[in-house]
């Protein structure tokens, strides 16, 4: 299941929330049988018309351990951050 929410705060400033679920019946697509969900929060600005930037937060969660480094999953969350720019021509 996947959703996404955009909010027009003004003229040059949207807020976005997307969501997700996913169940990986048997294990068949990650390896770990288990529920994913996911939630992103970011922004929007754009202060030109031909430029965007585009911060955002993520969530990942698991029914069961599917997230770390090494042979072993060890965590059921990971957070990750980033910023994109787009520039249109």
């Amino acid at each position: 299941l996947y959703t996404i929410g955009i909010l027009h705060l003004n003229r040059e400033l949207d807020g976005q929330l997307r969501l997700e679920w996913f169940d990986d019946a048997d294990g068949s697509r990650t390896g770990i049988d288990t529920n994913y969900a996911e939630c992103t929060l970011g922004l929007n600005w754009h202060p030109y018309e031909f430029l965007e930037f585009r911060p955002e937060v993520r969530g990942d969660f698991a029914g069961a351990p599917a997230f770390g480094s090494g042979d072993v999953p060890r965590h059921r969350a990971q957070f990750t951050g980033g910023v994109s720019a787009l520039l249109r021509f």
